[in-house]
């Protein structure tokens, strides 16, 4: 028989987690769930498609929010547009990046998803998120009359070796000096695996993080997210602090072999700069990796240059989106600019090559 999408309702946890790889937990249905608070006016759609025998095939978390000027666009009709809005469906995890969706073997389900957000009929575009650039999903999303709107790196680390000695011995020498520089600082690390009482601090200060950044989506993380995520067996707090200050950098983790990913963290700014709170953290990151058997440490889209120098190495993730009313499209894609120059540091005296293959939908 013929595979169908199932109708929508609010995630669905029947048959989610059964297409999860290793390395996908962002996209597991425990740490989806609570995402539906972080972002005012969101309400889940999923595209459910099951086989002719009733197992999963495809689970794709598309959800439909609002967003406007003051959010993303260009930067000249912010101000004059700030508060024009436009609902548009989004796949993916809201609050990290992620595969688009979970998908059982290589199958075509790209028409399937288009279908899926004209039926719904509330959001004017579809944006299909963190797409591996130069994947078989690009391709197959040119083919269909998306425009790629967007393109930034992730960072990722490959792991020299199976120690964090063999990270060290394999960096060229001033990069190994400054991470030994860092690794030496009088500063506390704890690692914890229930992290609930730290729920409302740790919010607090993604807070401020998320308040600072200008180079992704503010979404708003609750204690009561914090403290559900906090039950799942691959999320870890870390915490950096020096103790004569008590200043603190926290940090939410996902220890999902092969691949530790570093979901988001927060800290004082003032307190992160001087007392090297957040390099430390990276440097921390490292090592919680090697110490759980992951063989990359996944550190996201943002603070290029801090990550960069521990190793990571950019992985292109493109926005792709099209309109429902064809006649817009041609506009839309006239605002595709050319892939951004990749950033790299030599920081390992051999090459090594980044990995994201937790980022397509199928392997």
């Amino acid at each position: 028989g013929v595979d169908s999408p199932v109708s929508s309702a609010p995630l669905p946890r029947e048959g989610w987690d059964q297409l999860l790889r290793p390395g996908m937990a962002p996209l597991s249905y425990g740490f989806l769930a609570p995402c539906q608070s972080t972002i005012d006016g969101m309400r889940w759609a999923p595209l459910i498609i099951d086989d002719a025998c009733g197992a999963p095939s495809v689970r794709c978390p598309a959800f439909v929010h609002r967003v406007t000027l003051a959010e993303r666009g260009p930067t000249a009709l912010r101000s004059i547009l700030g508060k024009v809005g436009v609902a548009v469906m989004e796949t993916g995890n809201p609050c990290a990046p992620s595969a688009p969706a979970l998908v059982a073997s290589e199958r075509s389900w790209t028409d399937a998803l288009w279908q899926h957000f004209l039926s719904d009929g509330e959001a004017s575009a579809l944006v299909v998120r963190d797409v591996v650039a130069g994947s078989r999903l690009a391709g197959a999303l040119q083919e269909r009359g998306f425009a790629r709107v967007g393109e930034r790196p992730t960072f990722v680390v490959p792991l020299p070796g199976e120690t964090m000695q063999d990270y060290l011995r394999a960096m060229r020498a001033d990069y190994r000096r400054r991470a030994r520089r860092t690794l030496e600082l009088r500063l506390d690390i704890d690692v914890d695996v229930d992290f609930v009482s730290l729920s409302s601090e740790m919010a607090e200060l993604f807070a401020l993080n998320a308040a600072r950044s200008t180079e992704s989506r503010v979404e708003h993380v609750s204690p009561g997210v914090i403290a559900a995520w906090s039950e799942l067996p691959s999320s870890r707090a870390v915490v950096v602090s020096d103790s004569s200050t008590g200043a603190r950098c926290m940090a939410l983790v996902l220890v999902d072999p092969p691949v530790l990913h570093f979901v988001r963290c927060g800290f004082r700014e003032d307190d992160g700069r001087q007392l090297g709170l957040y390099r430390r953290l990276l440097y921390e990151l490292v090592v919680l990796a090697y110490e759980t058997g992951c063989s990359f440490v996944d550190l996201g889209v943002t603070s290029a240059e801090s990550k960069l120098r521990v190793g990571g190495l950019p992985v292109p993730l493109q926005l792709w989106a099209k309109h429902r009313r064809a006649w817009l499209n041609p506009a839309l894609r006239a605002t595709a600019r050319p892939s951004p120059p990749a950033i790299k540091r030599r920081v390992f005296r051999s090459a090594l090559e980044p990995d994201g293959s937790w980022y397509r939908p199928a392997s």
